[in-house]
């Protein structure tokens, strides 16, 4: 198994899922390398980011929820003259290892265990609503912790209160302008971003 891309002619190999559970035409989720180049994995629902793993610290991917992926035959290679980047996987034992993009938008990998004849869950990417992207909308912060897990930005309110009533984030929060001259800023720290997650 290869998934790969090149950053210079913009080809790439992706893992896409099915349309619905019974249904294995080509669905709106797919799997892949970041076409920048960056190293890392992302799910991207009809093109737009879902989810993204981190780069690979040689081990594992750093943002996400995983075992050492060395242990199971992953390999990182990088020809920066060709513009490539690709990751293979060689079983290292007789254990199956299979990876599906599910057709909910979740990557699912699991090994065969010969002793009890059955598939086994290795690790499934995005665990949580919140390790997905856009769950709560512009100006909107996600916590896994919280009763909702929604809540808006500091100076924003809901979109739509009544679709947050009901559970349904995706519109996000609206924050009201004001034009006048600023005799002081100040900002507010929030945590847990990186400065790749503020990409467009």
């Amino acid at each position: 198994m290869k998934v790969s891309v090149n950053t210079k002619t913009g080809q790439r190999t992706v893992l896409t899922s099915w349309k619905s559970p019974n249904d294995p035409s080509a669905g709106k989720y797919s799997l892949g390398l970041d076409p920048n180049g960056s190293g890392q994995f992302f799910i991207w629902d009809e093109g737009r980011p879902r989810w993204r793993s981190g780069k690979f610290d040689g081990t594992k991917f750093i943002g996400a929820t995983m075992r050492a992926m060395y242990l199971y035959g992953f390999k990182s290679v990088v020809d920066p003259a060709r513009g490539s980047l690709y990751f293979t996987y060689t079983q290292y034992n007789s254990s199956l290892l299979r990876f599906v993009m599910q057709w909910d938008g979740v990557e699912n990998t699991t090994m065969y265990d010969e002793e009890h004849g059955a598939w086994e869950q290795v690790w499934m990417q995005p665990v949580t609503a919140c390790q997905a992207y856009g769950t709560c909308g512009d100006y909107g912060m996600c916590s896994d912790g919280g009763t909702p897990i929604c809540s808006c930005l500091e100076g924003f309110e809901p979109r739509s209160s009544g679709e947050w009533g009901e559970g349904n984030w995706s519109g996000g929060a609206l924050g009201e302008l004001r034009w006048h001259v600023v005799s002081e800023i100040v900002l507010t720290v929030v945590e847990g971003m990186d400065s790749f997650d503020c990409k467009r």
